[in-house]
C-alpha cells in the first residue's frame, strides 16, 4: 500500500459528478493571538493507493497530532477502497485545542509505522511596544 498525501485544510468539497476535490484554506501556518486557543474546524485528507488488486479492500490507520512532541490527538480510522485501486479518506476535526506555540505535526500511522506527516507552524504575534511621545 502506498500513502500518497496528507493535506490539512479548513474544509474541502468533493464534486459528486466528477469526484474531484477542492481544498478550502489549506493550513500551512497558524497565527494565534493568545494561548490557549482553539482551531474551530479542520479536515485531514489522506490519499492512499493499493500496490495491487490482491490487497484487501479495508484497512485501518491512525491520525496522530502532536505539538512540540507532545501527543494531543490520536484518532483511529477505518477505510475502504470499495473495489478501486485508490481512495481518499476525509476526517473532520472539530474544536482542536492549542495550548502552546511551536510545531504542530499530523502523522498517519499504518502498521505501527509513520507513513505520512504534515507539519504546521503555530505562531504567536511579537509583543507590541507602545511608544509614548511627550
Amino acid at each position: 500500500m502506498k500513502f500518497n498525501s496528507l493535506i490539512l485544510c479548513e474544509t474541502c468539497l468533493v464534486d459528486a459528478r466528477t469526484n474531484n476535490i477542492s481544498f478550502i484554506n489549506i493550513i500551512e501556518e497558524i497565527g494565534l493571538f493568545g494561548i490557549p486557543s482553539v482551531i474551530p474546524r479542520a479536515t485531514a485528507v489522506v490519499q492512499v493507493e493499493k500496490d495491487s488488486e490482491e490487497e484487501a479492500d479495508t484497512f485501518s490507520m491512525e491520525l496522530v497530532a502532536d505539538i512540540n512532541g507532545k501527543e494531543i490527538l490520536r484518532q483511529p480510522i477505518n477505510a475502504n477502497f470499495t473495489g478501486k485501486l485508490r481512495t481518499r479518506v476525509l476526517l473532520d476535526i472539530n474544536g482542536f485545542p492549542l495550548k502552546e506555540a511551536g510545531i504542530l505535526k499530523f502523522s498517519i500511522i499504518y502498521d505501527k509505522k509513520n507513513v505520512l506527516e504534515s507539519c504546521i507552524n503555530i505562531n504567536l504575534p511579537s509583543p507590541q511596544v507602545k511608544v509614548q511621545q511627550p
